[in-house]
Formats: C-alpha cells, sequence, structure tokens
C-alpha cells in the first residue's frame, strides 16, 4: 500500500507542475479534481508553518486509501446488495431521486452540478436532505458495518461502567468491568448496532423506515434517554470520542453520491438467471477483517470479492 501511494504522490506531485494537461489527461475540465492533487495544492498555497512534509502527505494518504478505500467500498456494495434484495425500497428510493433531480432542474442552482454528460448531479445540501437515502443508508452502515471488530489499547486502568448488568458463569451479577493500564480491548461494532436492548427485536432486520419514525420523535437507538456515543446517530459504525472515523461525513457523501448517480437510470436484482450447468451465482457476505461479497461454490471460490448483480436499464 505505501509504494502504491508513493507512486501516485508523485504522478500527482508532477502532474500539478506541467503548464498543460498530457495527452493521457481526459480533459482539463477533469484535471487534478481528485483528492490528492486538492491536498497538494492546498498544501502548496499553505504559509511554511502550516505545510505538510512529503512524509506527512503520504502518511494521509495511506489513511485515505487503507480507511477510506475499502471500507466505503464495502458499504456501497453492501447498499446496492440490500437495494437489490428488497425491489419494493428500491422503487421508493429511484423515485425520490427522480423528484429531486427534477426539482433541482428547475431550480436557478442546477447549472452548478452539472457534469460534462449533461446528466444531473445534485448537490451536497440536496443528497443530505433525501430522507429515504438518508434511512437507506444509515440502516445499511448501522447492520453492517465494514468493520465489525476493532482493536483499542488502554492508556489507564479504569472501571468501565454497564448500562445493562450482565450475570457471571458463577451467577454473579457484573455492572463494571475493571481494565488494567495497556491492556487490549475488542470492540464489537457489530454487537453493538444489533443490541437488541438498544434497538429493538428487530435489531437484526433491514429496516430503512426506523429512521423515517424518528421524525415523530423516535430515534432510533436511543432507550431511555440513553444512547452509544458514536459519532454518527446513535450507532457505533465510526466509533466515538477521539479517534473516531475523521472522514465519516465523507464516507457518507460519497456512498449517497454513488446510489444517486446509480438508481435513476439503473434496476438492481439478485441473480436469478442459471449458468450453462444451470446454477444459479449465490453471494455471501464472508467476514475476514472487512465485510466483502463473494460467490459460493461452484460459481465462484468463496474468497475472491465479487457482486454480480443482474442489471437493466429503466424504462
Amino acid at each position: 500500500m505505501d509504494s502504491t501511494s508513493r507512486t501516485i504522490f508523485q504522478e500527482k506531485k508532477a502532474a500539478l507542475e506541467l503548464t498543460s494537461p498530457t495527452p493521457s489527461e481526459s480533459s482539463s475540465e477533469t484535471r487534478g479534481k481528485d483528492i490528492m492533487s486538492i491536498m497538494l495544492k492546498s498544501n502548496a498555497s499553505s504559509s511554511e508553518a502550516d505545510r505538510l512534509s512529503d512524509a506527512e502527505l503520504l502518511g494521509q494518504m495511506n489513511v485515505m486509501i487503507f480507511a477510506g478505500l475499502e471500507t466505503t467500498t464495502a458499504a456501497v456494495g453492501r447498499a446496492l446488495y440490500m437495494l437489490a434484495k428488497h425491489p419494493h425500497v428500491q422503487t421508493r428510493l429511484r423515485t425520490e431521486i427522480n423528484d429531486a433531480m427534477i426539482a433541482y432542474q428547475a431550480s436557478d442552482a442546477r447549472p452548478l452540478a452539472k457534469d460534462d454528460s449533461t446528466s444531473v448531479r445534485l448537490t451536497y445540501d440536496v443528497l443530505m436532505s433525501l430522507p429515504l437515502l438518508d434511512a437507506v443508508v444509515r440502516e445499511t452502515l448501522r447492520l453492517y458495518p465494514s468493520l465489525p471488530i476493532l482493536t483499542r489499547r488502554t492508556t489507564e486502568a479504569a472501571s468501565v461502567p454497564l448500562q445493562f448488568p450482565v450475570r457471571s458463569a458463577s451467577g454473579e451479577e457484573i455492572s463494571a468491568v475493571p481494565v488494567a493500564k495497556n491492556q487490549r480491548l475488542a470492540l464489537s461494532i457489530l454487537s453493538a448496532n444489533h443490541n437488541q436492548a438498544v434497538w429493538g427485536e428487530n435489531a437484526s432486520d433491514w429496516k430503512p423506515e426506523r429512521w423515517l419514525n424518528s421524525a415523530q420523535g423516535d430515534t432510533p437507538g436511543v432507550k431511555d434517554g440513553v444512547r452509544y456515543t458514536g459519532v454518527y446517530s446513535s450507532m457505533m459504525t465510526f466509533i466515538a470520542g477521539s479517534r473516531s472515523c475523521i472522514g465519516f461525513k465523507f464516507a457518507e457523501m460519497e456512498i449517497k453520491d454513488v446510489l444517486a448517480t446509480i438508481l435513476p437510470d439503473i434496476h438492481l436484482a439478485l441473480p436469478s438467471e442459471p449458468d450453462e450447468n444451470g446454477i444459479v451465482k449465490e453471494i455471501h457476505w464472508r467476514t475476514d477483517g472487512f465485510h466483502s461479497p463473494v460467490l459460493k461454490p461452484p460459481s465462484g471460490d468463496g474468497k475472491t470479492p465479487q457482486l454480480p448483480l443482474s442489471m437493466r436499464l429503466c424504462t
């Protein structure tokens, strides 16, 4: 990963130093609009005291690739899969996005978000205002966090109180867990996001509508005024505190933008057509650090990430 980052870094740095686009550049309109190029431009225009070294810029790039690429890809894939699995939600979401595009086309702001292909690209504010799109993304991130388990190391000894006391094997009620300094802790994001005591009996069901009901004061993930301390809603997908994910809003925007770009024109469905051997592809989500889609044998090896959804143009 580091060697790849170094190669990309040098290419972007050299490209920004050119006075005109190279033949490999698609157009002057898109050149230099990627995150790394924007970061290099911003860094070059910063004061000497605020400017980052090349090593620091590479560190930022490694974080973006490792923490922001695989995790967001997994989340987008899962969202597309769930929409293919629940066509009624997909239809409702497509209608919401199309209605937003029609309204946006009629507004004065439309030229600011129009790309070279003449398709309408919704702005950040519009994307964030769509309730069903928001509900689909939140519910997908809650039920299927890209990183189901994380580890942390304590900096000092402490006693962690439990909101819901548990009983040990001996029958003793435990209301606090002592932890020593420098102790490594395994945190199950998956368990927190599936906790029935917090999310209800249907905690393990994909129900985007639970987030739509929050407008009536029924806030998901809040029990008797108590909630998880996650930075994103009341879930722990992006963790909490000073070491929470710094790019969660960017990830949310990316996922929404991908869905809003694909769904107006493409209908998604799970594989249903048998191959030449009469076998229908069966998608399975493998947990190996990340959640990743694979194909069950004999259609696949059960290891190679792939998501072969059926697609057709919407009429």
